[in-house]
């Protein structure tokens, strides 16, 4: 009914700024519907009472045409009955071929296809009763027909488990077809994931027909097939086909497709995806200025996945995209950027900056959504950049919304941690925050990670806030009733390899016992501890540093802060500095740095 009032509204519409006004009372005029009625297809009266709406009418009486809105609601009420009448002579039609002894594969395919164009739903039964009239004339079918009722019954969605007999006929039938374009081999592997994802003699067959037309297919069909056997982890044999075909033709990608095929190659084996964005990077950089903003956030979140740091032209590109003023970046997508950053250990202070300020700007005419504001946040304090004092303004609004509409401990627990993180004890943030906790935990089977958070937030708050506080007693009962036990990592061989050398140090000059994988505060678990002297030593691997500066991440630099409140004194060993020396010098570059510290305490 709409596109008919489109089509109308496109013949009454005046030659002058004709395609603008189009555009501007056909979207009033789809809102209105759609707000009007959700449930339900919408009928001429509806559409009626959208054309009466304030802001549609003015629009229309704008036009100069006094006659446009009469004439949009008859043809549409017009077009409603010829539907309807259209719809109930294809219902008698399809009783009567039900009535019948034989359906042949052909008719059936048209019957299916005929229903989902007029709106017809069919049900499980009668389609069950439509295969069974079909059946019997398989075997003297053409195999085209048969290929193309697959294709049919695909977008029909005739997935139902009852339908797997039928199938299986069909596609035994339609695999010795002469030819099979891309679409069909597309459908049959499809239908075969959901019906048979067992049958390994159909699967054989599939694999080795699509081999076989493989290079007929266009280079669009061959990249949703690589994308489906990717995903459904089907045909394995057929990937590497498919992956050199779409290489050899990756300048036809469009930039969506390109999107799309890196997000599949996101969820593929290492072997695969390692070698596939060695290739694509230079092509993700190439195709970059025709993207959508929804396929530049894609790519990024599958960078981030794979933790595969991007190209620097592609960081480079991105932040000129975003600084732009015409860039048509949402704050959810910027939000989406910064998570993927964060994940990818990049620091970016000049970006996080710029989304910051662009994110602010764009919450005074957007609504608040607290679950956004939490990521974001998280972000900049792992990241260890300091919000805007704009951005403050809006996570007190974020934090009052969370309390007032039962926001869920998820996004509480993180708001808290990252303002903690950042040293914001403001209570008109975190008083809020606190009572959403406080109301949720007793009740709520909370994640591990949000109650070491939290835990993390209740430690920080008693060693840098003076005074009472009231909410923080509480919070450290409710920890208290959820006997909260944090995770036994299994030390790895370099964490090994460093307590055995601060244990001979430490022998060597007396400086009393070392122990290895200690608790500290009950909360903060160490790699090898020095009581005597009130020295811990940190075994760290690459992901406690920035791999664009080389510093500490918000989250390291957060729990050092609390082992020194706690009055221990933390030695980092970087695995890159460790393994940057010889065999020979590891002993002493680690004595060297324990007894560094041991001076500095006098």
């Amino acid at each position: 009914m709409l596109q008919t009032a489109w089509r109308t509204l496109s013949r009454h519409a005046p030659a002058a700024g004709a395609r603008a006004r189009v555009v501007e009372v056909s979207a009033l005029l789809h809102r209105h519907m759609r707000n009007l009625s959700t449930s339900t297809a919408p009928t001429a009266s509806k559409l009626d009472r959208a054309l009466r709406a304030p802001p549609v009418a003015s629009s229309l009486a704008s036009g100069g045409d006094g006659q446009l809105e009469m004439s949009i609601a008859h043809t549409a009420a017009r077009s409603t009955a010829e539907e309807k009448a259209a719809r109930d002579q294809f219902t008698r039609m399809l009783s009567a071929r039900l009535r019948s002894k034989s359906i042949s594969v052909t008719e059936c395919a048209e019957l299916l296809r005929e229903a989902k164009t007029k709106g017809v739903v069919i049900g499980d039964q009668s389609k069950q009763l439509i295969f069974t009239l079909t059946e019997p004339n398989v075997e003297t079918a053409p195999p085209q027909g048969c290929a193309y009722l697959i294709a049919v019954m695909d977008h029909t969605l005739c997935i139902d488990r009852r339908f797997r007999d039928i199938f299986l006929r069909l596609a035994r039938r339609a695999l010795t077809a002469p030819t099979l374009v891309g679409l069909h081999i597309l459908a049959i592997i499809r239908m075969a994931f959901n019906l048979a994802p067992e049958d390994g003699d159909l699967w054989d067959a599939i694999a080795k027909r699509a081999r076989e037309s493989i290079a007929s297919f266009p280079p669009e069909d061959c990249l949703e097939l690589l994308q489906l056997v990717l995903s459904t982890g089907s045909c394995p044999s057929l990937q590497h086909d498919l992956i050199a075909r779409v290489r050899t033709h990756g300048d036809l990608l469009t930039a969506d497709g390109l999107s799309a095929l890196i997000t599949t190659f996101a969820a593929s084996p290492q072997e695969e995806y390692v070698s596939f964005f060695a290739w694509a990077s230079e092509l993700i950089i190439a195709k970059y200025p025709q993207m959508s903003t929804a396929s530049k956030c894609t790519i990024l979140r599958a960078l981030a996945r794979r933790e595969i740091m991007p190209a620097p032209e592609l960081l480079s590109l991105l932040q000129n995209d975003i600084q732009s003023p015409t860039s048509s970046f949402s704050w959810q997508d910027l939000t989406s950027i910064a998570n993927s950053l964060a994940n990818l250990r990049l620091q970016c202070p000049a970006l996080f900056r710029e989304m910051d300020s662009r994110i602010v700007a764009a919450l005074e005419t957007q609504p608040i959504n607290a679950r956004d504001i939490a990521n974001f946040l998280l972000a900049l304090a792992h990241s260890r950049v300091q919000p805007s004092e704009g951005l403050w303004r809006y996570v007190r609004l974020a934090s009052f919304e969370c309390r007032t509409n039962y926001g869920t401990l998820e996004v509480a627990a993180r708001m808290l941690y990252a303002a903690t993180m950042l040293r914001k004890y403001d209570m008109a943030i975190v008083g809020p925050l606190y009572d959403v906790v406080l109301r949720r935990l007793p009740t709520r089977q909370p994640f591990e990670l949000d109650l070491a958070r939290l835990a993390y937030v209740a430690l920080a708050a008693r060693l840098e806030v003076p005074g009472e506080q009231p909410h923080l007693d509480s919070l450290e009962r409710a920890l208290a009733e959820r006997r909260q036990t944090v995770p036994q990592g299994l030390p790895t061989s370099f964490s090994r390899r460093i307590n055995d050398l601060v244990f001979r140090a430490a022998r060597k000059h007396s400086l009393g016992f070392t122990y290895r994988e200690q608790l500290i505060a009950n909360l903060i678990r160490v790699d090898t501890l020095v009581p005597s002297i009130n020295i811990v030593v940190e075994a760290e691997g690459p992901y406690h540093f920035f791999a664009d500066t080389g510093e500490h991440t918000g989250t390291t630099e957060f729990r050092i802060r609390l082992l020194g409140l706690l009055g221990w004194t933390v030695i980092s060993v970087p695995v890159h500095h460790f393994y940057g020396f010889e065999e020979r010098d590891r002993p002493a570059y680690i004595e060297r740095l324990l007894l560094d510290a041991a001076r500095a305490q006098g």
